[in-house]
């Protein structure tokens, strides 16, 4: 449903500015602790199986050619990272919508990131 999405986007979304809000970025690196992308990458075929594994999940639905989609991602990866550690862990996913048109269509995606 509609409405549920719009919780999680919305959930992701504020979680998101927190982790940049409370943690500043120039606090600490988890890169080496925790590898080099938190971000888990979705496809057409992954989305739906994704949300059911994890119904609580952050999705940044983005274009690559967007300039701000690729402003949006090192900070995107970073929160991900932050909320790997969160005890229950956070997920934080993305998907290309421009490349996965359906799922952006599904999920009412009108703009970027």
């Amino acid at each position: 449903s509609y409405g549920s999405i719009f919780a999680v986007a919305m959930l992701g979304a504020m979680l998101f500015w927190r982790c940049l809000l409370i943690w500043p970025v120039a606090s600490f690196d988890l890169s080496g602790i925790l590898g080099q992308h938190a971000v888990d990458e979705l496809t057409d075929k992954s989305f739906a199986q994704h949300m059911k594994d994890y119904p609580v999940t952050a999705i940044l639905f983005y274009a690559p050619w967007c300039f701000y989609s690729q402003q949006v991602m090192p900070a995107w990866d970073l929160a991900a990272q932050k909320l790997q550690i969160h005890e229950p862990p956070i997920k934080m996913a993305k998907i290309d919508a421009s490349r996965y048109g359906s799922v952006g269509e599904s999920n009412e995606v009108r703009a970027y990131p």
